[in-house]
């Protein structure tokens, strides 16, 4: 659960937990006691060190951060394991298109492209009218 310790991220390794899921969670240091609390079997602080060296062959894993940490996740992941992400984005915010480690690109109006690269398949999105996607890819 990558983000393990903001709110999103605490849903999440909660969830993960109850669902009978172990997980490992990356977050701040001063998160580490509340992020195991929630029940993450690894909380790994990210500002001492990095989470792939600590796991890897991993079914799933769930971002709620973007950007390296996204592209980094992909190195964890065993084949036919899934990226979740899930990413909050503002249309029109200016005239760059929002790149997702070559997955995904999201235009200024909100449309997506690219939907298959890097030997991963996006197999479903949502886009609700908070301007949230959900995305899911499947690593082949």
């Amino acid at each position: 659960i990558q983000g393990g310790g903001g709110g999103v991220g605490r849903l999440g390794t909660h969830s993960a937990k109850s669902l009978g899921a172990g997980g490992a969670a990356p977050c701040r240091g001063a998160n580490l006691d509340t992020v195991r609390g929630l029940g993450a079997d690894l909380a790994i602080d990210y500002t001492a060190e990095d989470f792939t060296t600590r796991v890897s062959g991993l079914d799933l894993v769930f971002d709620t951060v973007g950007g390296e940490v996204h592209r980094r996740s992909q190195q964890v992941l065993k084949p036919g394991g899934r990226l979740v992400i899930i990413d909050f984005y503002k249309k029109k915010r200016g005239p760059e298109d929002k790149d997702m480690s070559g997955h995904i690109r999201i235009d200024r109006d909100g449309v997506i492209h690219e939907v298959e690269s890097n030997g991963y398949k996006l197999i479903s999105h949502h886009d609700h009218t908070t301007n949230t996607y959900v995305l899911v890819f499947h690593k082949k």
